[in-house]
């Protein structure tokens, strides 16, 4: 008999347990749901994302029951432009999102964006004032990807370099800044050796003098170049400038 009575009260217990967890899961549940959303999307995402952005968040019926890191990682996964997810859940039940978008630092071939975190992306997933004072750069791209060493070297340049220069990188040994203002004078680097600001200032006073010796308004003008891929020096040669050599 005791026995029994020993029986009936663990399973009495253990009822009670079953139901007290699943009272306070229930409960648990009404407090954190997530009945709606309210998203704050950062500016430099185009309109056109930013309605995607949100499309997405209301297709997922299961919103309400992710956690806050598992909401980050699949808003980053779907829109790989999105840097950071900074979510909150409020006492009233709507979930609370800031979206943060990668830094765009150059607009590259006229279509695409290089972003400061190294990705390249179309140019309609930021907002066109996102945009509109990048320096364009002419890249040749293998499969639409961007080499490395040329992101580290468009991080190395002088910004001050594009106020006087176009660039075009041709490969990892070769990349021209051609002068906008004359089309007959040109600097060739590669990725390691970058051209700075004193190797700007030297070129600078080179082209001054083949302008002062008149070799930009002979009959029959050739491209000068200056070679900044070597050691402590400078190389200046012309040619009849066919192509980007």
């Amino acid at each position: 008999m005791k026995c029994r009575f020993r029986d009936i009260k663990i399973g009495f217990v253990i009822v009670l347990s079953i139901f007290f967890a699943v009272s306070v899961k229930k409960l648990s549940d009404h407090i954190f749901s997530i009945d709606g959303f309210s998203c704050k999307i950062d500016n430099t995402i185009s309109q056109a994302q930013a309605c995607k952005i949100i499309s997405f968040l209301h297709r997922q019926k299961d919103l309400k029951r992710w956690s806050l890191q598992n909401i980050s990682e699949k808003i980053k996964t779907e829109f790989p432009f999105i840097q950071s997810v900074v979510s909150s859940r409020k006492a009233s039940g709507i979930l609370d999102l800031r979206l943060g978008a990668v830094v765009p630092i150059f607009f590259v071939n006229k279509m695409f964006v290089l972003v400061r975190e190294g990705g390249l992306f179309e140019n309609s997933f930021f907002s066109k004032q996102a945009i509109a004072n990048l320096a364009c750069v002419q890249v040749n791209l293998q499969d639409f990807t961007l080499a490395d060493s040329c992101k580290k070297m468009l991080k190395k340049l002088p910004t001050s370099c594009f106020e006087q220069y176009d660039l075009v990188w041709e490969s990892g040994t070769k990349s021209w800044l051609k002068d906008k203002k004359n089309n007959l004078f040109a600097i060739v680097f590669n990725d390691t050796c970058v051209v700075n600001e004193k190797i700007l200032s030297a070129c600078r006073r080179l082209k001054n003098n083949l302008q002062e010796r008149g070799v930009f308004t002979v009959k029959k003008p050739k491209r000068w170049v200056a070679d900044v891929r070597f050691k402590d020096q400078i190389i200046v040669f012309s040619d009849r400038g066919g192509g980007d050599g």
